[in-house]
């Protein structure tokens, strides 16, 4: 189960999700693609965060290889991660 205080202070899950990986998997494949360091580090997101949430969708992936979303919000988390130079 995911620990939701994992985020920057001050955001929603609702908002963290909108702001980090949309609703729909392509949507997060998109942002892969486009974040950048300075958008983390404006949000708030730490290393801490982004490898939280990076082993959290692997472990999804993992135990549901038929889910959509699981994939890709991990690709991004790993990208995070690596922007974060974590």
């Amino acid at each position: 189960m995911a620990d939701y205080g994992h985020r920057p202070a001050g955001m929603s899950q609702g908002e963290f999700g909108d702001c980090m990986w949309g609703n729909r998997p392509e949507d997060a494949r998109n942002r892969w693609r486009t974040i950048t360091r300075q958008e983390l580090v404006d949000i708030g997101l730490d290393c801490e965060m982004a490898k939280y949430w990076r082993e959290f969708y692997r472990d999804q992936y993992i135990r549901n290889k038929g889910g959509a979303s699981a994939r890709p919000r991990w690709r991004l988390m790993k990208r995070c991660s690596q922007l974060l130079e974590c």
